[in-house]
C-alpha cells in the first residue's frame, strides 16, 4: 500500500513518512491548494469545506488532535478509496 502526497503527488510506503514529507516541504502560511495566506494554516485547512484541505489538516496535526471523522476520510483518500 502506498500513500500519495495531495500537493506534489510523490508516493510513500508509510503514512508516517508522508506526514514528515508534508511538514517539511509543504509547510508555511500560504495554502498550497488555493494560494490564500493565513497566520495559522491548520485553522484554514480545518475550516475549509473541501476534502483536500481536510486531508492537509490531517497531515499537519498530531493524530490525537484530529477529529476521527476527518481522520477516516483522509485515510480513505490516501488509500485511493
Amino acid at each position: 500500500m502506498s500513500f500519495k502526497c495531495p500537493i506534489c503527488g510523490k508516493t510513500f510506503r508509510k503514512l508516517y513518512t508522508l506526514k514528515q514529507h508534508f511538514n517539511q516541504y509543504h509547510d508555511g502560511n500560504i495554502c498550497p491548494l488555493c494560494g490564500s495566506k493565513h497566520r495559522l494554516i491548520t485553522g484554514h485547512y480545518r475550516q475549509t469545506n473541501d476534502p483536500k484541505h481536510r486531508l492537509c489538516y490531517f497531515l499537519r496535526v498530531h493524530r490525537f488532535r484530529c477529529n476521527p471523522a476527518i481522520r477516516l476520510e483522509a485515510l480513505k483518500m490516501l488509500r485511493g478509496g
